[in-house]
């Protein structure tokens, strides 16, 4: 999901240990990436979720001071967690697109008339969400792929992400959907923005 290693990282080494009992510094490592994308693996029952949650955690917790010292610009997101298994690729084949119709399903209050109507895709559009997709080893091998094809095809240059998998499934996938040549999809809201329904 990343493109040359330059882009994610100064450093030399790519990959880093998340632990629950330091998850400040897992969370201080994650900022420190160039491009904030993460992968969460390990073997079933190893704690992926549990490490995910306590990461958001973190991240809301330091949200404040994060903006305090942001860059002029600089969007400090909030992270969301999110299902893999409830993200239906026919009807929103684009990240962002699913991110606008579940978040007013999952926290009503962005349904309210003063916010308007599009409350949900505008914070999106910003980049003002995190998505943290949990569970991409929990559905099926191919749709597997298609949430990795759709993920590369959706994230922007500035967009962040965390992703949960146990690290088999994740290769399998990685390797299925560079095997793919995928459609351009229109950047335009389609018709899942619009008519959403709870999943």
């Amino acid at each position: 999901m990343s493109g040359a290693p330059r882009l994610i990282s100064s450093a030399t080494e790519f990959t880093f240990a998340g632990r629950s009992d330091d998850i400040a510094a897992f969370a201080r490592d994650f900022r420190a990436l160039a491009r904030r994308r993460l992968v969460i693996t390990g073997g079933a029952g190893m704690g992926k979720t549990t490490l995910a949650v306590q990461l958001l955690l973190e991240l809301l917790r330091t949200r404040a001071t994060d903006q305090a010292a942001a860059g002029e610009g600089e969007i400090v997101p909030v992270p969301v967690l999110l299902p893999v298994s409830r993200w239906d690729l026919t009807e929103c084949p684009r990240l962002h697109d699913w991110l606008a119709v579940r978040l007013p399903q999952d926290y009503p209050a962005l349904r309210d008339p003063e916010l308007g109507v599009d409350a949900a895709a505008a914070l999106v559009a910003g980049g003002h969400i995190l998505p943290v997709l949990d569970g991409l080893d929990e559905i099926g091998e191919q749709a597997r792929a298609s949430v990795i094809a759709a993920l590369n095809t959706s994230l922007g240059a500035h967009d962040q992400l965390i992703l949960t998998t146990r690290r088999a499934e994740f290769a399998a996938a990685v390797a299925e959907a560079g095997r793919r040549r995928l459609a351009a999809i229109p950047r335009r809201r389609l018709r899942c923005a619009r008519e959403g329904r709870p999943r």
